[in-house]
């Protein structure tokens, strides 16, 4: 290297443009993940979340228990985390 010197600047200059490429991409990576993290329900909002009953009770037998035909316990379930 200390035959060219020429050479050796001009490797230095393309490693540290490399070098400042890769850690702007690596700042972009790392703001969209820290976005990303925060926009995950915690455990805290699972636990705070009371049950929604998702069966009526029979008039005829208050015991036993028919399932909502209007209303689908997975679409209800998703739309109170919505809420």
């Amino acid at each position: 290297m200390k035959r060219f010197p020429t050479l050796q600047a001009d490797i230095s200059a393309a490693a540290n443009e490399a070098l400042d490429r890769f850690r702007e991409e690596s700042r972009r990576t790392v703001i969209r993940l820290v976005d990303m993290e925060s926009g995950y329900l915690t455990v805290e909002f699972f636990r705070k979340m009371h049950p929604e009953p998702e069966k009526k009770s029979d008039p005829k037998n208050p015991n036993r228990s028919t399932p909502n035909p209007n209303l689908d316990s997975t679409d209800s379930h998703l739309s109170k985390i919505g809420k």
